[in-house]
């Protein structure tokens, strides 16, 4: 498989960092709960905590939804799609072995799908685990202070920007498909845009990014070349 890149819509309003609690920087917050409160970047098959319905919870990552608001473990939505931002309450409204749907606080209803390519990969816990947490990761007093302002920018903006460590990149644009990238300890994640067209990110020995393979915040995915089909 080749490695291609998405372009992400001309024109979308700028959306300031995360604001909610007033003299602080949220969008630190998010990312280094995320690190703290998962049980760490790698955690490719732990066991995840179950996830009743009727439960709230927060959005530990952007999750980018498309046209049907399912969320799918392809993530191909990243470039084009809307997105819930990090933080978001939600609340489970029901759930099964491959499907969880819930409310998203001031936005409506959406699923959160393991699609076939996922199935293999990771079970429903798992899934939950990576992206929800009972935890508000935008909470004043949450262990924060080292992400860089450009890194908190690039999650306000669902975007990813060269020097980004790995949890700040999970929080701006979720998790690669486990079917091509299987441990997120490796030093190359493979994002799909679509069904015919990805892009590379490339970590250093520090665990930040040091290129990306078809992959500019400004390009949209119509104008990628194609690539082969998803295995």
């Amino acid at each position: 498989m080749t490695e291609q890149g998405g372009r992400q819509p001309r024109g979308r309003p700028r959306q300031k960092p995360f604001a909610r609690h007033a003299g602080f920087c949220l969008p630190l917050a998010l990312a280094f709960a995320l690190a703290v409160a998962a049980p760490g970047v790698a955690h490719a098959r732990g066991r995840g905590a179950p996830t009743p319905a009727g439960q709230s919870y927060y959005a530990r990552v952007n999750l980018h939804y498309d046209a049907r608001n399912e969320i799918a473990t392809l993530n191909e939505h990243v470039l084009t799609g809307e997105r819930i931002p990090v933080g978001t309450r939600v609340s489970v409204r029901s759930r099964s072995e491959t499907r969880v749907e819930f409310s998203a606080e001031g936005r409506g209803e959406f699923a959160l799908v393991i699609d076939r390519w996922g199935r293999r990969f990771i079970t429903m816990d798992e899934l939950f685990a990576r992206v929800f947490s009972a935890q508000d990761p935008l909470a004043p007093d949450a262990p924060v202070h080292k992400l860089t302002r450009a890194e908190q920018r690039a999650i306000a903006d669902g975007i990813l920007t060269e020097g980004m460590r790995r949890e700040a990149v999970l929080m701006a644009v979720g998790y690669p498909s486990p079917h091509t990238t299987r441990s997120l300890d490796n030093n190359h994640w493979t994002y799909w845009t679509s069904r015919r067209r990805s892009f590379r990110v490339t970590f250093d020995a520090d665990g930040k990014i040091a290129e990306f393979r078809g992959y500019s915040p400004a390009d949209t995915a119509e104008s990628a070349e194609e690539e082969d089909e998803l295995p």
